[in-house]
């Protein structure tokens, strides 16, 4: 069972949908990314919107296998330095 972390405000229907498919999912809406650093960081899955940053200091600092956007675009995360992290 993958583990997924939501850390920004997204529709409650997505989240539903990944319980239902057997994800287990903590909605966490505005979780700092200090909380994500000690608490989550050995999670598969993280969901953000465009308002979190992903940089290359976050990525070290994190497991995710995957980080999914709910956004137009991925100029907000660091994809050539996330490309090298798997």
């Amino acid at each position: 069972m993958y583990k997924v972390l939501v850390s920004d405000d997204v529709d409650p229907s997505g989240i539903k949908k990944l319980s239902e498919k057997k994800f287990f999912v903590i909605y966490k809406p505005g979780i700092s990314n200090e909380l994500i650093f000690s608490d989550y960081k050995d999670f598969d899955i993280l969901v953000i919107r465009s308002i979190r940053i992903i940089d290359r200091s976050f990525l070290d600092k994190v497991n995710f296998r995957l980080i999914a956007t709910c956004s137009k675009g991925t100029d907000h995360i660091d994809l050539k330095y996330a490309s090298l992290k798997r």
